[in-house]
């Protein structure tokens, strides 16, 4: 078996992974895994040190975490070109990533760890105000969920009792909505943008933009139904301002990926996206907050990763 080794983030999920990485534990030791090195980085720094100094060869680099995490490895594991192969274990709130290559629980992590089938993933890459390119796995999130976000961390930093509560979907929805409501009051949102891609040119103002080289988003949402990281493409998905009650029935449909009939959203598909947002638009890369900017360039390299899957796992 090829040498494998386990970076668990203690701090994905807000701290849930580190009450989960003692069961990941034991699951390698059910399955019978062996030949494997367990760590715990210290930090993001650290994390990236102990990537970068594998050796770039086809070893099995298993990142248990949250979505943030898996990005921070691949980040690493391209840039130095290595041909290491990139494992996840969903030790996080969302799990989209893991969810896509068929890893989205710990079991199905330490099955696909056994057997070893891999895949070659598209990756998609972001320049932010000549910032970047940042590559991500996932999805990135434009407008009130940056907003929303920002606004939830504030209120667990607050009231650190609740943090154990913010992650369950009641509590994330009525906090969600009620930060939402305070967005549109503020001016937060809707947000005036002009895109480019492919097929032409659009310029609304929009509530909510989520860009995806894979098809998971936020907890299991599907905003483009069409979206896949084996097409070179990337997708888009974009609500129009409308009033609240609308768009929060939009945003509901998204679990199903029935809102894409609605004339408020749009659906595009290209292979480079170029956004422009004059006031600035909140920025979300697979639920890490990475800030408020003004031109967003996306591109996507494709067949760029090696990624591990399950081995019942097929392409679509």
């Amino acid at each position: 078996m090829r040498k494998v080794i386990v970076l668990a983030n203690p701090f994905a999920g807000g701290g849930r992974a580190s009450r989960e990485i003692p069961v990941l534990e034991s699951r390698l030791v059910r399955y019978d895994i062996k030949n494997y090195e367990f760590f715990i980085p210290e930090s993001e720094a650290n994390l990236n040190a102990l990537v970068a100094a594998q050796p770039r060869d086809g070893r099995l680099i298993i990142g248990a975490g949250g979505d943030g995490t898996f990005n921070l490895i691949a980040n690493e594991l391209l840039k130095n070109e290595s041909r290491a192969v990139l494992g996840m274990v969903n030790l996080g709130t969302r799990g989209d990533v893991a969810k896509e290559f068929g890893t989205g629980t710990i079991d199905e992590a330490c099955q696909a760890i056994n057997v070893g089938m891999h895949t070659l993933t598209d990756v998609a890459a972001l320049k932010y105000d000549g910032k970047g390119p940042l590559h991500f796995l996932g999805s990135v999130s434009l407008g009130f969920e940056n907003y929303v976000d920002r606004e939830l961390i504030k209120f667990a930093d607050r009231f650190p009792f609740m943090k154990r509560y913010i992650g369950l979907r009641p509590v994330e929805l009525a906090l969600g909505i009620f930060y939402f409501r305070k967005a549109v009051k503020g001016g937060e949102v809707p947000v005036h943008v002009k895109i480019e891609h492919d097929d032409g040119f659009l310029e609304v103002r929009t509530v909510v933009a989520i860009v995806n080289n894979a098809r998971y988003f936020d907890g299991g949402k599907i905003p483009s139904p069409d979206a896949s990281p084996y097409d070179g493409k990337i997708d888009c998905c974009l609500v129009e301002s409308v009033p609240i009650p609308v768009f929060l029935n939009d945003y509901r449909l998204l679990a199903s990926g029935r809102h894409t009939s609605r004339p408020e959203v749009h659906i595009m598909q290209s292979g480079k996206l170029k956004i422009d947002a004059p006031d600035g638009i909140g920025v979300q890369v697979d639920g890490e907050i990475l800030g408020k900017y003004n031109e967003l360039d996306f591109s996507v390299k494709p067949k760029a990763l090696r990624v591990l899957v399950h081995p019942n796992y097929n392409k679509k």
